[in-house]
């Protein structure tokens, strides 16, 4: 379906991308367990700290999608780290509460962006 989506739409010279994403810590309870870079625990807000096994996993999962977009035809992808969703997080020093390679410093709470783009 993704391919036929792309054939028709990529018509005379025009373009489709897909924009690749992850909710993260707001992810719908009842279809995904919200996980974020720290577990969190606000009011009635609550979400689960990603292990560094997960963390390391984002590139390749980011990279796996763009691969099924460009095999189904479309033109490109945007890597998607704004409005407050996972790669976002990561930057948030209210979000991003991590003692390891991936929070602290700016260049740290950005280094899961960097390698996602990197393997994409």
């Amino acid at each position: 379906k993704v391919k036929a989506l792309a054939t028709r739409a990529t018509v005379q010279n025009a373009h489709l991308w897909a924009q690749l994403g992850h909710a993260g810590a707001l992810s719908h309870p009842p279809i995904s367990d919200p996980m974020g870079p720290s577990e969190l625990h606000i009011g009635s807000f609550t979400c689960q700290g990603m292990s560094i096994e997960h963390v390391q996993s984002l590139p390749a999962m980011f990279a796996k999608t763009a691969v099924f977009a460009k095999n189904a035809g479309l033109s490109g992808v945007q890597v998607h780290a704004g409005h407050g969703f996972l790669l976002s997080q990561f930057l948030s020093p209210l979000f991003n509460l991590r003692d390891d390679d991936y929070g602290g410093s700016i260049e740290a709470r950005s280094r899961i962006v960097v390698e996602v783009i990197a393997a994409v």
